[in-house]
């Protein structure tokens, strides 16, 4: 997908391209959904959490019968996954703290940090 060297050169057609796709993604998502929520017709599981196992609740059922998650558990997905999407530059760092004369090895998902302590 290519932007142009100037603003408007072809920029509202790959914007457009761009919500298609996204679009086209949503779509895959929600005919994958439909297809778990059957299976967990046929187990006899439709209406429980697939991440806690509780129950998903009438309110939410009857809004998305899809649903394969309760509120809390696909709150919890949804904003893991905007904290993957949120520039490494505005994510929060880990704290921590080094003792004089020792080295720290800290990793998360996105980056491997190792701290030594610089003499003085």
């Amino acid at each position: 997908m290519q932007f142009g060297k100037r603003a408007g050169d072809h920029t509202a057609d790959a914007v457009l391209q761009m919500q298609r796709t996204m679009t086209a993604g949503q779509l895959q998502q929600v005919a994958a959904d439909i297809d778990r929520a059957l299976e967990k017709i046929q187990e006899d599981t439709y209406g429980i959490c697939d991440e806690c196992g509780q129950p998903i609740g009438e309110d939410r059922l009857e809004a998305i019968t899809w649903a394969l998650r309760c509120v809390r558990c696909q709150a919890a997905i949804v904003a893991e996954h905007e904290e993957q999407r949120r520039p490494i530059g505005l994510r929060p760092l880990p704290v921590l703290s080094v003792r004089a004369g020792s080295s720290l090895s800290c990793r998360d998902a996105q980056r491997t940090v190792l701290v030594r302590p610089i003499s003085m």
